[in-house]
């Protein structure tokens, strides 16, 4: 076992489990018959992780070439493999105290100077500035269809039950690590986030919101590191992780790589699906179009909940629930017994046909800034109706002009195809060319 494995910086290490070499051990000799004998020598680098929270394992015999002629970042993604799954035991049992990094095909001064390299990027590396946050909203808050209730109904079930179905009930021994991962998609402004937040008030827990440009990265590589990171917080601070915007994360992986910026959205869609693969948590997504995902995501995903645009009932509940208790109302808007004019409402809840729930607050912030700026003082019947009109009506007006773009482009792509008056061109080292040059 001496002559194949290499300890480095591990100074401060002062046993390593025994079954884990011996594991190690044969791996080692595995990899040797599967890939010939030109792998060897193979070093085992053992660190000091910090917050690193990864077993790296790779197997390549050129390695340190490709490493010389590409950006440190890509590098680093290079020697991100999947984790094998006779060594999860030691992950779980290591993590957050040793990162084991398997080196095949490399000698010890190559490992060495690619660790050096590693450390020196570390530095450089942009600290993920983000933090849970307490939930703002709670389930009474939120207005859905009567299908879409029961779905988080049946979710927040389960996520309060997990423990006693999966370890009383014996489930782990069918699913041995509980998927409570679920998909929110559907228009802009349905109330996806507004729903997760609920959740989490109602589980009792912190939520974790993320976007794509809370884990990028100036620097090509770092996006998976950043993304390890906020699911290190995650399990830090049981809290619930929300991925808005999450085609980002979760899309189609690019089959012809042709830079870096596409090897980094790859390696960062790949260590999602490993991340998915092994958290425990509680981790949910929200995009406008699910069918832009991966399919190899769907096996994680527990469940997809659609969030449809509100139908005339939802509407005129949104707008109730939106109109604050403590401001100013004429007689014709809030009744004697300090209810809101159930005809005003439906007449409003009409006239916005196709509005989500975050068009009809502006609605009503709409009103309430003009009722603020009038002699009145007071929000009035005519007010709301008036505000409400003329937001459907630029809604409909950009409506139009966005469809009479998108015709107008595309009769001119068409009239274009036709005549073949077009060139097509491809690029060489970032600069567009005429193909036939």
């Amino acid at each position: 076992m001496s002559d194949s494995i290499s300890t480095i910086n591990a100074s401060s290490l002062k046993s390593i489990d025994d079954n884990l070499k011996i594991i190690l051990g044969e791996k080692i000799r595995e990899w040797k018959q599967d890939y010939g004998k030109e792998v060897v020598p193979v070093s085992v680098v053992i660190q000091d992780a910090d917050d690193k929270k990864l077993f790296k394992i790779v197997y390549s015999t050129s390695l340190s070439e490709q490493l010389d002629r590409i950006e440190d970042g890509i590098g680093k993604n290079i020697l991100m493999s999947k984790i094998d799954v006779c060594l999860r035991p030691w992950k779980k049992k290591y993590e957050g105290k040793v990162c084991f990094t398997i080196f095949m095909g490399l000698t010890e001064e190559q490992t060495k100077r690619i660790v050096g390299m590693t450390e020196k990027k570390e530095n450089m590396k942009r600290v993920l500035d983000i933090c849970p946050i307490e939930p703002k909203f709670s389930m009474e808050q939120v207005v859905l269809p009567d299908k879409t209730k029961e779905e988080i109904k049946d979710i927040i079930g389960l996520l309060q039950n997990m423990s006693k179905i999966y370890e009383d009930w014996g489930f782990k021994e069918i699913d041995p690590v509980p998927r409570s991962i679920v998909n929110f998609w559907g228009p802009p402004g349905t109330g996806k986030t507004m729903t997760v937040q609920a959740i989490a008030k109602e589980m009792g827990k912190k939520l974790l919101i993320l976007n794509y440009a809370d884990i990028e990265s100036k620097y090509v590589g770092e996006a998976p590191k950043n993304l390890m990171a906020a699911f290190d917080i995650a399990r830090r601070e049981n809290c619930i992780i929300f991925f808005d915007e999450a085609d980002s994360f979760l899309g189609k992986r690019i089959t012809n790589v042709d830079s870096g910026s596409e090897q980094a959205i790859n390696s960062l869609r790949s260590q999602m699906l490993m991340i998915l693969e092994e958290f425990e948590g509680t981790v949910f997504f929200a995009t406008n179009l699910h069918e832009n995902y991966d399919r190899a995501f769907e096996s994680r995903i527990l469940k997809h909940i659609e969030f449809l645009l509100p139908d005339v009932k939802c509407r005129k509940l949104i707008i109730k629930k939106k109109l604050p208790v403590n401001a100013p109302y004429s007689g014709d808007v809030k009744n004697s017994d300090g209810t809101i004019n159930d005809e005003l409402l439906t007449k409003l809840a009409e006239t916005i046909e196709g509005f989500a729930g975050r068009e009809i607050k502006n609605c009503v912030l709409s009103a309430l800034v003009k009722a603020s700026q009038s002699e009145e003082q007071c929000v009035t019947a005519s007010l709301l109706e008036d505000t409400f009109m003329k937001a459907k009506e630029e809604a409909d007006a950009l409506k139009k002009k966005t469809k009479e773009r998108k015709e107008k482009l595309s009769s001119t792509v068409k009239t274009n195809l036709d005549s073949n008056n077009f060139a097509v061109k491809k690029v060489e080292n970032n600069k567009e060319v005429l193909k036939d040059e």
